[in-house]
């Protein structure tokens, strides 16, 4: 008898799922082992910056901040444009927009900061967008190569890769971007 099941007449579904499941588990338990317990072991160089933007976006509704970037290559570019006048605020606030940002990840952080929610259940959320990322490879393989058993090793090699177990465990956008992404080419592959 086989243990895995052939692509023609068995479904994967069940491999799919015990995949999903350790997936979830494993980035939980990093999560665990590291920033749930002590949210600021799971801030980056850009937290802080995410976080003004989260609550500028929760208050004002805008998305900017309070003075120009101090990082070393926008600065320069945020200095020459105040030169030339073309650095302004947005309308109605005291902020400068903010250029070098996509808005996602902010506006995930206003929505835990307008409900008081704690950066734990932020954490949670992203492992749990990490383990949806499983499922996408899939999907993804399976439209593309048209074949579930390579569709599953590129899941399992998702839901294992350290990199992808970690990145849950920081607050930054690289779990919501990676998640994006994988849906726009799901959503292009379809």
């Amino acid at each position: 008898t086989r243990s895995t099941p052939s692509d023609e007449h068995e479904s994967y579904w069940l491999y799919l799922a015990l995949i999903i499941g350790i997936a979830l588990i494993l980035r939980v338990l990093v999560g665990m082992m590291w920033p749930i317990s002590n949210h600021q072991n799971a801030f980056t160089a850009d937290t802080e910056k995410h976080a003004a933007l989260a609550s500028s976006l929760a208050a004002e509704k805008s998305f900017g901040l309070a003075s120009a970037s101090d990082e070393a290559v926008t600065s320069k570019i945020d200095a020459l444009r105040s030169q030339r006048g073309e650095l302004t605020t947005l309308e109605g606030t005291t902020r400068i927009p903010e250029f070098y940002e996509v808005p996602g990840y902010s506006f995930l952080l206003s929505l835990f900061t307008m409900t008081g929610l704690s950066p734990g259940w932020l954490l949670l959320l992203q492992c749990v967008i990490g383990a949806a990322c499983v499922p996408l490879v899939y999907a993804i393989g399976v439209v593309l190569l048209g074949r579930k058993f390579p569709s599953a090793v590129a899941a399992v090699i998702v839901a294992l890769h350290p990199a992808l177990l970690i990145a849950p465990a920081a607050l930054a956008g690289d779990v919501l971007v990676v998640a994006l992404v994988l849906v726009g080419i799901w959503g292009v592959a379809n």
